[in-house]
């Protein structure tokens, strides 16, 4: 399996570095509740260092596909975008509840096309109550919350979740996060991390944590 070759790639990566460079293997695991036996066989495939958990796709009327590939453009309804967003705020909810993972990635990611890609208006008041519930069971069960830059520089221009969100999940007692660029190509890498920095730090954050065999490992920040 293509997992299992990878993880093992990566763990011969960083016994060759020799702490030089640390190599971490990890996996993320999208509508991991929607596959349970699936989602327990992958996660038995190795000693993954980090799990993510996140929602791509929406079983949502017409639509039964990545959010990225729905055109959400003028002539889709506003209230059927509202509903739709219902839906993923629910499905997030349930994983954020149940799920197996370490560190849930990036909250609010339909709103990168929605208001990105096709300039929709949305506001995420109707949306509050699910996500508190979302906070709360992050904060319950001690997961993390994934600062996702991937679109900042781009179409969205917007952290993910947003800097209203992370306010919202500090204020509530929420003080693990990750760092993520969810870069896709090496120019992307670390993409914005020295501007976000300081906004965390206002925030009130003190530091970011990366995992290592699914264990928390806290670092300060240091700009």
């Amino acid at each position: 399996m293509q997992i299992a070759t990878s993880t093992a790639e990566a763990k011969a990566a960083d016994q060759e570095q020799n702490g030089g460079l640390r190599v971490f293997c990890g996996v993320e695991l999208s509508e991991a509740m929607d596959d349970p036996e699936n989602t327990a066989r992958i996660l038995a495939l190795a000693d993954y260092d980090v799990v993510l958990g996140s929602v791509h796709s929406i079983r949502f009327e017409e639509w039964n596909d990545s959010y990225s590939r729905i055109c959400f453009d003028e002539t889709v309804p506003e209230e059927k975008v509202a509903r739709f967003l219902a839906v993923y705020f629910e499905q997030v909810l349930n994983l954020s509840a149940l799920g197996d993972f370490d560190i849930l990635a990036h909250l609010t990611c339909p709103l990168r096309y929605i208001c990105g890609k096709y300039r929709r208006r949305i506001s995420l008041k109707p949306y509050a109550e699910m996500i508190d519930a979302i906070f709360s069971s992050l904060i319950r069960r001690e997961k993390a919350v994934e600062v996702n830059t991937s679109g900042l520089h781009g179409m969205f221009c917007h952290l993910m979740p947003s800097e209203d969100l992370l306010r919202r999940y500090y204020a509530m007692g929420g003080r693990l996060i990750s760092l993520g660029s969810d870069a896709h190509v090496p120019t992307r890498l670390g993409n914005a991390f020295s501007e976000v920095v300081p906004l965390l730090q206002e925030i009130g954050f003190t530091g970011y944590y990366h995992y290592e065999r699914r264990r928390p490992v806290f670092h300060n920040f240091r700009i």
